[in-house]
């Protein structure tokens, strides 16, 4: 008689596929940039409304307008980088684009605190959505691609995890942080959304100078 094989406790399942993605090099590398994004790169999505008000100064009747066009450049860019991604879906330089993609968000998040003109700014939140898109979307094939099959599900969760489980407390971080200083100098930072801006954008560059400290590990990330 055949001895019926007894199911694996949940909790099991839960950590094996975690553990797994903090012991293999290229996971963990990847995991760790995507979580710097996730929290400190998309935050200033909710707060466009904040954005439009204190950087970019519309009154009440153009907020509206504004806020729509500012969400609207997001999705632009968004749809342009999934474009561009799919172009370069054969591509072995996945850690690289990952990396540029990074660098491209910090940057940008740098630039939007700096600028005061709705013709520079819309342009720059277009970029950003791109490059979000361009790193979310190859980080995503590429936990599909290294996970075995066996555990390719709940590798993948941890994806899912650091995108949806902890992007919202970069909201509230980043958003604490530009209500409690707005109206304030913070060293050569104004305080508000655009100390926000600074801090996210910068903390998003460092996590790229980790990124490329693990060239190494992520070169030819299929092979």
């Amino acid at each position: 008689t055949s001895r019926v094989r007894e199911p694996q406790p949940i909790k099991d399942l839960i950590f094996e596929g975690m553990l797994y993605t903090l012991r293999e090099p290229r996971l963990r590398a990847l995991l760790i940039m995507e979580t710097v994004v996730a929290v400190f790169g998309i935050f200033y999505i909710p707060l466009i409304p904040a954005y439009v008000e204190q950087v970019l100064g519309a009154n009440a009747i153009e907020s509206k307008l504004q806020i729509g066009h500012a969400y609207t450049a997001i999705g632009i860019g968004g749809l342009v980088g999934l474009l561009f991604i799919t172009s370069l879906a054969y591509s072995k330089h996945k850690g690289l684009i990952i990396r540029s993609a990074m660098t491209v968000i910090g940057l940008c998040l740098i630039g939007l605190s700096t600028t005061r003109s709705a013709w520079f700014a819309f342009p720059l939140m277009a970029v950003v959505g791109g490059a979000t898109i361009i790193q979310f979307n190859t980080t995503n094939a590429l936990f599909q691609i290294l996970a075995p099959e066996r555990l390719r599900g709940r590798v993948l969760s941890m994806h899912i995890w650091a995108l949806n489980g902890l992007s919202p407390f970069g909201i509230l971080l980043l958003g604490y942080l530009a209500r409690t200083t707005r109206g304030q100098m913070v060293g050569p930072v104004p305080g508000g959304i655009m100390l926000a801006l600074v801090v996210g954008g910068v903390v998003v560059l460092l996590g790229c100078v980790y990124g490329f400290s693990q060239r190494k590990i992520l070169w030819d990330l299929e092979a």
